[in-house]
């Protein structure tokens, strides 16, 4: 796949997910301000196909990054776990999924996350 493409894929995924995010801690602030325009649950649906498809077609990077430490593993951790529980009081009125979404969430974030620093002595 061309580099650009990658690159592209990568970009979009970033600003979809800052996007998610913004626009869902306006949901919970002010209820039915976004939900009036946006569903926010296919809104999800196509961050998640942005991030399967970053993290199987990854851009290249120019610059080398030092390796994860335990702290940055931590931080990280609860940074997923964070978007995990957001996850889960967004969809909580279907709560099988609610929770499938959440654990889904959890694993997805972090693996993204801890794909953005280059694995050296892991």
């Amino acid at each position: 796949m061309n580099n650009l493409l990658k690159t592209i894929i990568r970009d979009v995924f970033i600003a979809a997910l800052l996007a998610f995010i913004f626009l869902s801690v306006l949901e919970l602030l002010r209820p039915t301000l976004v939900i009036n325009f946006i569903n926010l649950n296919y809104f999800f649906a196509v961050l998640l196909i942005l991030g399967i498809l970053n993290i199987f077609f990854p851009a290249e990077k120019d610059q080398s990054v030092s390796h994860l430490k335990f702290f940055n593993r931590i931080l990280l951790l609860l940074i997923a776990l964070g978007g995990a529980v957001m996850v889960f009081y967004l969809l909580k009125s279907i709560l099988w999924l609610a929770v499938l979404l959440g654990f889904i969430t959890l694993i997805f974030l972090y693996v993204s996350l801890t794909l953005l620093y280059k694995k050296e002595d892991i």
